[in-house]
């Protein structure tokens, strides 16, 4: 039985076609190296696909010498370390679900096309005023809805961004948005942003999801700090960010304009893994 970690496994000889496409698909982590002289491997080697994250490189040349690139999986306890070492960020165990008490977060797969164009067009009105550079708002067809989760994934694999859809655990309803970005994977630093379905207002489930998406940075991401921006007329939003116990670091007064032409402000709050650790005790 395959691992229940292991996405899928794909065993084939690459040609000069093949390799392109899987290129495209992979192409955060996978590279095609000159032969060494001596191939670790044997001609028409195969290609298993892990997670990321337990993957090391290698690549040889097959029989009619094209190239062909095979992964191998990495002893995850020896080369990595939960805190206190930054790593490469392809090399991080991250999961690709989060559970809390009443909620899913999973990373966009190919297929959610459908539905979250029907979410879409019924939260756009709700997400005007506050979220009007949200990917959402783009959405005209499931077309586009199919090509943004994709883009969701694809930006998962690559480490860009972390884009999760909270569902209900009960009854598998959607409920919310999460967004965690990188602001520098150096620090590691990463910001979150949130948006609640509006039949599900009112009900802690994005205060509950945030929680999970700082469980999630600081702990599978290995933040040091944790960001976030709101509007400062957006009391739900802020209030979330209080409720999480981040700190209010700043105020930029009246810096943007409103569709409605009124002025408002950006709110800043930021979270260290010291206080997240003290506010979880």
């Amino acid at each position: 039985m395959v691992s229940s970690k292991t996405r899928h496994l794909t065993k084939c000889a690459l040609d000069a076609g093949i390799l392109r496409h899987f290129q495209a698909f992979r192409a955060a982590w996978l590279r095609v190296f000159p032969a060494p002289k001596h191939c670790p491997r044997p001609p028409g080697c195969r290609v298993l696909v892990e997670p990321v994250e337990t993957l090391s490189r290698h690549t040889c040349r097959s029989m009619s010498n094209r190239w062909v690139a095979f992964l191998c999986p990495i002893n995850r306890k020896d080369e990595i370390s939960r805190k206190g070492i930054n790593m490469h960020q392809l090399l991080l165990d991250i999961p690709d679900q989060i559970e809390t008490e009443r909620l899913v977060l999973r990373s966009y797969q190919a297929g959610d096309g459908a539905w979250y164009y029907s979410m879409s067009q019924m939260n756009k009105l709700h997400l005007a005023q506050f979220e009007a550079d949200n990917p959402v708002m783009s959405i005209n067809n499931e077309v586009d809805a199919e090509i943004i989760v994709r883009d969701f994934a694809a930006d998962w694999v690559a480490r860009k961004a972390f884009f999760m859809g909270v569902f209900l655990k009960s009854t598998q309803e959607f409920v919310a948005q999460i967004y965690v970005g990188v602001v520098n994977w150096g620090l590691p630093e990463f910001e979150i942003g949130y948006f609640v379905n509006k039949q599900h207002e009112g009900q802690g489930y994005v205060t509950e999801a945030a929680n999970g998406a700082l469980q999630f940075c600081f702990g599978s991401l290995g933040a040091h700090r944790v960001s976030l921006k709101c509007d400062d007329t957006n009391v739900r939003s802020y209030s979330v960010a209080d409720r999480c116990g981040m700190v209010k670091e700043g105020h930029i007064r009246e810096n943007k304009t409103n569709a409605d032409g009124r002025k408002s402000g950006t709110l800043l709050y930021g979270l260290l893994r010291s206080e997240y650790e003290a506010h979880k005790i």
